[in-house]
């Protein structure tokens, strides 16, 4: 017995080891598809759902979804042999090809399936609804006929073949505020086994009909049926009724708003003792006043306060060391509702759309259970196989994150908040209330004079990617509220910096080709700070400049330093920059009986089947725009090579003459994933019957034209792509432009076709002339021009990549300012005439004169430690025709060194520039016994600021032979270098001396200017601080003074205006001029006593 109890003891401290890694939750997979307004459908285990577009999806699990068919009403569609005319009726009255929400049950009667279709115009309620049967959900499905229209004209016909209109029927005339929309129906039996149908949406409202068991067609003499709701086309649609025999009450489940990403759809539900109502919502209101105000389109402030709503938009956000991803939901809604009648276990099952992810959209499953007051309620994360709702009451207690739903109907994301359920019943944080469990997990909240009803259970949760305990629950006001659990959990310094180091990422560091976005605060107030190894290339910034086109790529160090407190954490990315890529025409597609580049930079398209990746097909060529043209069949394309496009600056023009249309079907494709492409569409989507130019589907975006190209026409569509603006053309007319389109081509590998994707029906028709610009976004004026003549623009790609070429070579360290100034300026001409360019002519005289200038640069010597240029030798000057010396090297001080000149050197002068002013020195002021330091010093600030006026450089100019000023031996000659915009009379220029205290003392006649090179020289006789200025209208001198001045071939020398009222204040050298004409006087007087002493005493 020892021995048992031993093993019995030892088994069970094993167990309390093993226990939490048995017992934790694995994470579950999921597998999603896209299928809008899911309708649900059970058969042998399977779950189908129907949608628009005649999409369809399967699953065993309501987990992981296989898609069976995408959107596309086309011939192709496995659940018609061809739907285009199995259907036609239907879409011929409706004026669309496609199809709206249809709904699917089997009919007890034969066992078949029956699809409820419709058909709708999408801008107006003019619509048709009819019944196709198959014997399997998956099809084929053939046509019994319509059922129903809306949308008639008052001169229509009352007896349109194949539909049963009579007095009772239909009205006389067709009113839309007061009668229905014929889409989205939901058929279901009632308890007693009667067959319904509800549809119906926004126009006059929710109606209902009751079939026939037997052929599920309306039993005669209904009309439309029995309103249930709506009216004034308020926004409320998609309506759906499942009988409960546990509550014995029938759900009217609504969607509420519009469907897309801004429209605020939300799913609320009534019920009803009986299927056709009155039905009610949990705030007493009937639902039979739930309609917009007379006169109004929209009106959902009118609608908001009714319906219980159970879900909208909503994220829970993600806390500090939680290891998902946020998540929530924008627009959910037109859902169906499986019932398992002998589980009692209920779905609610619906698209969503996503926050940050535009129109993109997906199925989505959640458990709905039943409150005590026999209420849904839907639990907050998607279902996951097997979800516990057995919770204990110690269980609930601790933190929550806390979504509460509003009544209004907008596009605002309502964001998770804390609350603290308290284990004494107390709710705290950012709602305060109390809280009770009651068995069967029920659970009652009172927050804020309300209290709510709901359940709690534990679900997966993938914020925190764990199994946590969440409640659902819903109040008399309409309003459901979500909770889910967190722990709070409190970290070091150090686990912050390297948790944050941990998931910090900056994207794909192998080929990096734009600027990266580095973050410099990070979460739990860090501070974060890079350091790059090579800033030539890569700033610690994250400014990049790419190797030219044709270098090699380049490889950087970047370290990012994660502080907080004390503590610190670095994290090391290997960055690759990749050389710019070719710009300009990348490739020229013009069928001239092959698939050739015309360019020559690629290779040849090739021929493909109905997709992307299909092979087989056949292209043909025919008389086209311009020589010959591609023929599509509706059944080929063309694949690309890929890499055209690795940017996000672009050109694509393309001639097309399509010969049909089909939703979503491309003419060209582009992308960098299955996820991220571009896709111009010449007869636009489903939902916009236009030429556009669609992209996603990772981030959606509709580049509408407002416009469809005519079939059997030829037609020009071009569009280019600035950073993220986008111009659309068609026929050489600017059709628009937009903002934000999303970059797509960040890498140098993405794949591009003609007229096939990888999912939608081929382009039918003919195509000419592709042109596909890389790096380069043509002007409206350049295709215009292209349009009209059919001549290509100028190719400018040699004299942009020269304009690279020479941008790279502005090295203030290598070369010298003045040359390097004299490039700058090439290169804003070059620049400058890419968007002027109009003849061949015009690019060569361009090539060359950026070449001259590259070729002008002139090399910097190695400047001391002492930050000047020692010159103690002749042979590092050269001279000019004129016999005088020149400095090469560029700097701000000079040294010349004592013994460099002699003698014979006296007479000539010696030109120094620094930046954009050269001085000319004469010899004889440097010859000194210990060598002389010539200066380019700097201004003060306050000084500047207190001469704005001045036009050029202020710079204050020193010669010092060991610290002491050196007296000038003759005037000196300085050349300053001017903005030329800057003048507005040239006679008004001036040279002007400033003292130590920024005091304008004497104004200077130039000795010459260039009004063409924008240089204006003066003369001096000391050295000072010196600048340019113009005089203003006041003070400028008139000519007929004694002031003159001299055009640029003439010398000028500096006289005093005999204006008073037009001079500057009086100078240092007027009031040395004064004293020195006193002190001759005085001399003279002396001279003169003297002389006259001397007579005096001789006779």
């Amino acid at each position: 017995m020892k021995k048992v109890l031993m093993f019995s003891l030892i088994f069970s401290c094993i167990l309390i080891f093993i226990a939490p890694s048995m017992l934790a939750v694995e994470e579950p997979t999921f597998t999603d598809a896209s299928v809008h307004d899911p309708s649900v459908l059970y058969m042998n285990h399977t779950y189908y759902v129907f949608g628009s577009h005649l999409a369809a999806a399967k699953t065993n699990n309501l987990m992981n979804w296989e898609q069976i068919e995408g959107d596309g009403v086309h011939p192709g569609n496995s659940l018609f042999e061809d739907v285009t005319k199995e259907l036609e009726e239907a879409l011929t009255w409706a004026k669309t090809d496609t199809l709206w929400a249809p709904d699917m049950i089997q009919l007890k009667s034969d066992g078949k399936y029956y699809m409820y279709y419709n058909a709708c115009e999408g801008s107006s309620p003019r619509s048709a609804m009819g019944i196709a049967v198959a014997n399997h959900p998956e099809g084929p499905y053939q046509d019994l006929g319509l059922i129903l229209r809306s949308g008639m004209t008052a001169g229509e016909s009352a007896t349109i073949d194949g539909t049963p209109y009579d007095d009772a029927h239909f009205p006389e005339i067709y009113d839309a505020t007061i009668h229905p929309n014929v889409v989205d129906p939901d058929v279901f039996y009632d308890e007693e086994g009667k067959l319904w149908m509800v549809y119906g949406s926004y126009s006059g409202g929710i109606f209902i009909l009751e079939l026939d068991p037997d052929t599920g067609f309306p039993i005669p003499n209904q009309g439309y049926g029995k309103k249930l709701l709506g009216g004034n086309h308020s926004r409320i649609e998609a309506p759906y009724i499942v009988y409960n025999k546990t509550t014995d009450y029938y759900y009217l489940y609504l969607s509420y708003g519009g469907l897309a990403s801004d429209g605020g759809y939300n799913v609320r539900v009534a019920r009803s003792e009986n299927p056709d109502g009155p039905y009610t919502d949990i705030q007493g209101n009937n639902m039979i006043q739930a309609k917009g105000e007379d006169g109004t389109f929209f009106d959902d402030e009118s609608i908001a306060p009714t319906g219980t709503k159970l879900i909208g938009n909503y994220e829970f956000e993600k806390l500090f060391g939680e290891t998902g991803e946020a998540t929530g939901y924008v627009s959910p809604g037109h859902n169906s509702v499986y019932y398992d009648e002998k589980t009692g276990q209920q779905f609610l099952i619906f698209h969503t759309r996503f926050p940050n992810r535009g129109e993109a959209h997906e199925i989505r499953v959640h458990q709905i259970l039943m409150n005590e007051k026999g209420w849904p309620v839907v639990a907050p994360f998607r279902y996951v196989t097997d979800e516990n709702v057995n919770v204990t009451k110690d269980e609930i207690a601790g933190d929550y994150k806390y979504i509460a739903f509003q009544q209004a109907i907008n596009a605002d994301i309502t964001k998770s908040t804390h609350i603290k359920l308290t284990e004494d019943g107390a709710i705290t944080g950012d709602v305060s209330g109390t809280w009770e469990f009651k068995e069967e997990s029920n659970l009652t909240l009172s927050i804020n004079g309300e209290t709510f009803n709901g359940i709690v259970m534990k679900q997966w949760d993938p914020v925190s990617q764990s199994e946590t305990v969440t409640f659902t629950a819903l109040a008399n006001n309409g309003l459901s509220v979500w909770g889910s659990r967190y722990e709070m959990t409190q970290y070091t310094d150090s686990e912050i910096t390297e948790m944050i180091a941990e998931k910090l990422e900056i994207g794909d560091p192998s080929q990096v080709m734009e600027d990266l976005h580095l973050p410099t605060k990070g979460e739990q107030d860090t501070i974060i700070t890079w350091k790059s190894s090579n800033t030539n290339v890569l700033s610690h910034d994250g400014k990049i400049n790419r190797p030219a086109y044709k270098k090699k790529p380049v490889s950087v160090e970047l370290t990012a330093t994660i502080e907080k407190g004390s503590a610190s954490t670095t994290k090391q990315f290997n960055i690759t920059i990749i050389p710019e890529t070719f710009k300009g025409l990348a490739a020229h597609y013009s069928f001239e009986g092959n698939l050739h580049d015309r360019t020559n930079r690629l290779d040849a398209g090739t021929v493909t089947g109905d997709r992307i990746n299909n092979t087989g097909g056949n292209i043909t060529f025919v008389d086209g725009k311009i020589g010959n043209a591609a023929k599509f069949d509706g059944k080929s394309g063309i694949k690309l090579p890929n890499g055209i496009i690795d940017s996000n600056t672009y050109t694509v023009s393309i001639w097309l003459k399509p010969v049909a249309y089909s939703a979503h079907t491309t003419s060209f494709f582009g992308a960098a994933s299955p996820e991220q492409w571009i896709s111009l569409l010449p007869g636009g989507t489903a939902a916009h019957e236009q030429t556009m130019l669609w992209s996603g589907s990772k981030e959606w975006y509709e580049g509408l034209t407002e416009q469809l190209i005519p079939l059997d026409e030829w037609s020009h569509i071009a569009f280019t792509v600035t950073k993220g603006n986008l111009n659309l053309f068609i026929n050489g007319e600017h059709i628009m432009s937009l903002t934000n389109f999303p970059h797509i081509f960040t890498t140098t590998d993405a794949v591009f076709a003609l007229g096939i994707n990888y999912w939608d029906l081929p382009y039918e028709g003919l195509m000419d002339e592709v042109l596909i610009y890389n790096n380069k976004a043509l002007s409206a004026e350049d295709i215009e021009h292209y349009y009209r003549t059919q001549q290509l623009p100028i190719n400018t790609t040699e004299l942009e990549e020269k304009i690279k070429e020479a941008k790279d070579l502005l090295d203030g360290e290598r070369y010298t300012e003045a040359s390097l100034k004299k490039l700058t300026t090439t290169i804003e001409q070059a620049e400058a005439s890419l968007t002027e360019m109009k003849s061949e002519a015009q690019l060569t005289q361009m090539l060359s004169l950026l070449q001259s200038a590259i070729d002008g640069l002139k090399v910097r010597n190695d400047q001391s430690t002492d930050d000047y240029i020692t010159i103690s030798s002749k042979d590092q000057l050269s001279m000019d025709e004129n016999g005088n010396y020149i400095v090469h090297q560029e700097g701000k001080s000079y040294l010349f060194k004592a013994g460099v000149f002699d003698k014979g050197d006296i007479d000539k002068k010696i030109a120094i520039t620094y930046d954009s002013i050269t001085v000319f020195l004469p010899v004889e002021n440097v010859m000194n016994e210990k060598g002389s330091l010539f200066t380019f010093g700097d201004v003060s600030k306050a000084i500047q600021l207190k001469n704005k006026r001045v036009i050029s450089d202020l710079v204050d100019f020193t010669l010092e032979e060991d610290g002491t000023a050196i007296e000038l031996k003759g005037p000196i000659e300085i050349s300053f270098s001017i903005e030329r915009e800057k003048v507005k009379n040239w006679e008004s220029v001036r040279g002007i001396y400033i003292d130590e205290n920024g005091e304008q003392m004497e104004v200077i006649i130039p000795k010459s200017y260039d009004e063409k090179n924008g240089i204006v020289t003066i003369l001096v006789n000391h050295l000072s601080i010196y600048g340019i200025l113009e005089l203003t209208e006041e003070q400028h001198p008139s000519m007929d003074h004694d002031e003159s001045a001299t055009s640029s071939n003439d010398k000028t020398e500096t006289k005093e205006s005999s204006s008073t009222e037009n001079r500057l204040p009086d100078t240092a050298t007027n009031q040395f001029s004064w004293l020195f004409a006193g002190a001759l006087l005085l001399f003279s007087g002396f001279l003169l006593i003297t002389v006259k002493q001397i007579r005096k005493d001789k006779f």
